[in-house]
């Protein structure tokens, strides 16, 4: 062996050995995964028809806007920033995950997801044009 394959054979064992303590254990060394390695089954909802912001579980009458709308009623001074819609939610001791600009009966609300310190997720309900609670926590 030259030195030159030496230290080949060297650098790829270094790499294997680094990317498999990177990766984790083999599967055939593990054949029988423990419970709390086994892949966990993920429900993945079908694509929603539209723009893609509403889902199946939207009640009728509510159409979220897509970015595009969002941006166009923010310019026209429709809507609160969504900074002054969160400060209700944060009023209430939750943690904002997630909000949405979306038309609800001819009106725009926020549709915020919010975490509350229980832990438990709640969703809450802010006029779009006032900014205050309608409905939630």
């Amino acid at each position: 062996m030259t030195p030159r394959t030496l230290l080949v054979a060297l650098g790829t064992a270094v790499s294997a050995a680094a990317l498999g303590a990177w990766v984790g254990p083999c599967v055939a060394a593990d054949p029988e995964p423990r419970p709390e390695m086994r892949p966990q089954s993920v429900a993945t909802p079908a694509k929603p028809e539209g723009n893609g912001t509403t889902g199946t579980a939207t009640p009728p009458g509510l159409r979220c806007l897509t970015r595009a709308e969002q941006r166009a009623r923010s310019a026209a001074h429709q809507v609160v920033p969504l900074a002054k819609a969160a400060q209700a939610v944060k009023a209430k001791q939750g943690e904002l995950l997630r909000a949405r600009l979306c038309e609800q009966n001819g009106r725009l609300v926020y549709l915020l997801t919010v975490l509350p310190r229980g832990g438990k997720l709640v969703r809450a309900t802010v006029d779009a044009g006032t900014g205050t609670l309608v409905g939630g926590p």
